[in-house]
């Protein structure tokens, strides 16, 4: 039996110890945040812009130019393209694969119902500006039927009215032995929605009660109980249960155990203002997202990206204000004149630092002197090497540089420009793992509710193995599978729960997540990759293109991807097309052959014309041959007629 008085007592206790511990470091984590966002200028200490800005002499301007919330937008920015992914599994192979594709998609369906990106993102934002996040894990009347229950995740706006435990160690939070929401609310509402509670009582316990709003403290603890567990053979299955087995149950062994229970109770004004509750599962439903984490004097301490670059966000507007100072007064830099120069004009001369006018009329006096103006000042170039190197260390100590943001730095090569961009990535990486276990904490909270909360028939929505939307039963029958006409591959029958399908407290399930890489640049890596793999392996072209499809950023994509993946269909032949094959075959054959009657034809002729020019030749050489031999007689017979 809960004591009420002992609770309270206990409650307040804890509240105390836990405020003296942890106000400073939450007063701090509340000063990054609004030294962030400059709220209300304060990235000017106020007594120093005070003095600059209500100097009688000479006012200085206090100018703010913020470079830490840039910086804190691109990893925001970066970290809502990165896609976190979650592998639900059964605990050993004698669990079903299928219910954990459905307790998967359950967590799909009230995370999108509960807007839960949004609510991951503001919290991821509010662990960068500050150092801790928070959101919640609630159960809730189902929208479309208020007599069942439902999960839904909800944000909490402000996570410095989250108080876990301090000497709790882990992360996640998940040893603390209690943890406050806290909350206020107009004193009017307060007494409207408790007329029974009293408006006194905590007023010297740092001012739970005020002139025009009353604190309320939301209080979550834990406490260990003894049950009894078994280990029992239940239809030839050894199982581990904690009730009281079946008569027709064999126990193997029985063993007493301490259990965390967690309760909750609602505080304000002094009492308890709501009953008692018992949580049905043994962690606490609210989720804590820390930063940058370090162990100091025995407690765990938190920071964001912008405490260690707050000094030089100061020294950078210092030197903005001084610079700007500097060129804002070379044009008032005075004339020399002599009194007998403007002393019929010095009206006008008094207000020629206020008016821009045209032109400033004067006596010559008897010196002839003409008035003539100061030279200005000139910016020292020492002020610009200080601006350079403010906005320097503001870069190092965030670990986000020119290149990261799209700036053109100093880096030339490509090598260089890269290993910067991948610095910047590592800095937002430290914080998305951080994340990472958050989501791994409240993931397992909603895998432990989800057989408690949807313990009746229900139908859900989850994606196939086609990649399709595809309804669910659970907790329900095969004449309900049969007449809804479901798919039966998406439904297991329980047979130690009368036949039951997809019933969702049975089953042991581990969790595994993972935040993606920037999901365009991964993606156009992959386009990438998957162009050069169809380049060097043609042959599989066919096969690779339905992937390459599926990762090219256009709306029909998957659409695309799904026809390339089926089969291809045997061309059908047209009897008009074959037709005109045939025609355009003969027609070819018919020219090949002309052109090889031509080409015989052409051979043909060029060895006539040789052998007549052979011929022409050898006739040629006879009528040579015989002139020869006519000559050779005709000086035969002269020889012998001189002879006689």
């Amino acid at each position: 039996m809960i004591d009420k008085e002992t609770i309270l007592k206990l409650a307040m206790e804890r509240y105390e110890n836990e405020l003296n511990l942890t106000n400073e470091d939450y007063e701090l984590y509340e000063q990054d945040k609004l030294f962030t966002l400059n709220y209300e200028g304060c990235q000017w200490d106020t007594n120093v812009r005070a003095e600059r800005e209500h100097d009688p002499v000479s006012p200085k301007p206090c100018i703010v130019v913020n470079k830490v919330l840039d910086k804190v937008n691109k990893i925001v920015s970066e970290f809502k393209e990165r896609k976190a992914s979650y592998k639900i599994n059964p605990v050993d192979s004698g669990e079903d694969v299928t219910l954990a594709r459905i307790y998967s998609g359950i967590i799909k369906h009230i995370e999108y119902s509960s807007n839960a990106q949004n609510i991951y993102n503001a919290s991821h934002e509010n662990c960068l500006m500050s150092g801790v996040g928070a959101w919640r894990v609630d159960i809730v009347d189902d929208k479309d039927n208020p007599f069942l229950r439902a999960l839904k995740i909800n944000p909490i706006a402000d996570p410095f009215s989250v108080r876990f435990d301090p000497f709790s160690k882990k992360y996640d939070k998940s040893d603390a032995r209690y943890v406050f929401v806290l909350d206020e609310i107009p004193l009017e509402d307060f007494k409207a929605k408790y007329p029974d509670a009293s408006q006194d009582g905590f007023e010297s316990q740092n001012s739970w009660v005020n002139k025009d709003s009353v604190k309320i403290a939301e209080y979550w603890w834990k406490e260990k109980e003894k049950i009894k567990m078994y280990s029992i053979m239940r239809e030839g299955l050894q199982v581990v249960v904690d009730t009281k087995p079946e008569p027709t149950d064999h126990i193997i062994e029985e063993k007493e155990v301490e259990k965390e229970i967690v309760y909750q109770a609602l505080i304000g004004a002094g009492e308890l203002l709501k009953p008692i509750v018992k949580f049905p599962i043994g962690n606490f439903p609210i989720v804590f997202q820390g930063g940058q984490t370090t162990f100091i004097d025995g407690l765990m301490r938190y920071s964001g990206m912008v405490r260690q670059a707050k000094e030089p966000q100061r020294s950078y507007n210092y030197w903005v204000s001084t610079i700007s100072e500097q060129v804002s007064l070379q044009p008032k830099t005075p004339y020399i004149v002599t009194a007998g120069n403007i002393k019929n004009y010095k009206h006008i001369w008094d207000q020629a630092h206020k008016k821009n006018f045209p032109y400033l009329p004067i006596d010559v006096d008897e010196s002839g002197y003409i008035p003539t103006r100061q030279a200005p000042p000139a910016v020292s170039s020492a002020l610009t090497v200080e601006l350079e190197r403010a906005e320097r260390d503001i870069m190092s100590a965030m670990g986000v540089y020119e290149a990261t943001l799209g700036d053109q730095g100093r880096e030339v090569s490509g090598t260089a420009i890269v290993a910067k961009l991948r610095q910047g990535s590592l800095t937002g990486y430290i914080y998305a793992d951080n994340f990472k276990h958050s989501l791994i904490y409240s993931t397992k909270l909603l895998i432990d509710l989800i057989p408690i909360i949807y313990d009746t028939e229900r139908q859900f929505m989850i994606t196939g193995d086609s990649g399709k939307e595809e309804t669910v039963l659970v907790n329900s029958d095969v004449p309900s599978l049969i007449k809804n006409n479901l798919n039966p591959d998406l439904h297991t029958v329980s047979k130690d729960t009368d036949d039951k399908i997809n019933q969702l407290s049975k089953g042991k399930f581990d969790l595994r997540v993972s935040i993606g890489e920037n999901h365009v640049t991964q993606r156009n890596e992959n386009v990438e990759m998957l162009v050069k793999l169809v380049t060097l392996l043609p042959n599989y072209a066919n096969q690779i293109a339905p992937v390459l499809i599926k990762n090219i950023d256009t709306p029909a994509a998957q659409e695309i991807s799904e026809i390339l993946s089926q089969p291809q269909p045997e061309p059908k032949e047209d009897p008009l097309v074959m037709l005109a094959a045939k025609e355009l075959e003969l027609k070819g054959f018919i020219e090949a052959q002309k052109l090889e009657q031509a080409d015989r034809k052409l051979k043909f002729d060029m060895a006539m014309d040789q052998q007549k020019q052979d011929l022409d030749e050898v006739k040629a050489s006879i009528e040579i041959l015989t002139e020869g031999l006519n000559v050779g007689r005709v000086m035969t017979t002269s020889g012998r007629l001189d002879q006689s």
